[in-house]
């Protein structure tokens, strides 16, 4: 069985990828509540009123959680909790005025149930969340594997990322080289020293061979990079390779800032 395949409902999206480009289809996603149900909002809602128990005690992590009766999340609780014209009103709605949600929702506009999943509170609207969101780019990249555009896009990108880890490398490995023979030479015992032993390359290479990554200094003014590079000099060393798929080490803006300290100096 392929490891990689698609399951569940990622195995029916997938099938969208086969669909004509322009064809309309009909996706149904059945979702349901993690094994709640309204009766135990006003339950838990109630005993949080009374004080019998505390809305903090409805986490997983509290000592005095109880899993067989505390089967709500706090966070859905809370917002059950909260004044009813409050929350309508955040939809278009009036609601009463010092009242709670879920005892307006019980005693006035009877409510049994909760709405299907997806829909927020009484009033039956959707709200999606980060994980909803996160599951929507999911699905949506799980319907197009396979196809020809999105294996288009995974070659454009491994080739992008090969290109801008070599040249990372030859940016870099040169200057990390000739700041480490000369270390290796004599040890700073100070950050003027350090300063006066190393050019401003070298010790923005110094930072990115300790760090893995092109710092924070973008020039010496004040001596800002040679006391960041004395700041990292006890660490170990980072691989250059390593360093180049760091999130944020882009070698372009790093010639502009290294071309305006060699200036300062």
């Amino acid at each position: 069985m392929d490891a990689d395949a698609p399951r569940g409902a990622f195995a029916e999206v997938s099938k969208l990828g086969s669909c004509k480009r322009g064809a309309q289809v009909a996706l149904k996603v059945k979702a349901s509540y993690g094994g709640y149900t309204f009766g135990n909002v006003g339950r838990l809602c109630s005993a949080v009123d009374a004080k019998q128990i505390k809305l903090a005690w409805l986490h997983p992590a509290h000592e005095l959680h109880d899993p067989s009766t505390m089967n709500v999340p706090r966070a859905t609780i809370a917002k059950w909790l909260r004044d009813d014209h409050e929350t309508m009103q955040l939809f278009g709605l009036r609601g009463v005025p010092g009242e709670r949600h879920w005892k307006v929702e019980r005693d006035v506009r009877r409510r049994t149930s909760l709405d299907s999943a997806g829909g927020h509170l009484g009033t039956g609207e959707p709200m999606l969340g980060k994980a909803e969101e996160g599951l929507m780019v999911s699905m949506a990249d799980q319907a197009k594997r396979g196809t020809e555009e999105r294996e288009a896009k995974v070659a454009a990108k491994k080739a992008k990322n090969e290109g801008r880890t070599r040249k990372f490398s030859l940016k870099w490995a040169p200057l990390v080289e000739k700041a480490e023979d000369i270390l290796a030479g004599r040890a700073p015992t100070s950050a003027a020293e350090l300063g006066a032993m190393l050019k401003v390359g070298e010790l923005m290479a110094l930072v990115v061979s300790r760090t893995g990554r092109t710092g924070g200094a973008k020039n010496n003014k004040a001596g800002a990079i040679t006391a960041e590079a004395w700041a990292v000099l006890g660490r170990g060393k980072v691989p250059l390779a390593a360093a180049a798929a760091a999130p944020g080490n882009d070698s372009e803006e790093d010639d502009e800032s290294e071309e305006e300290d060699e200036e300062d100096i």
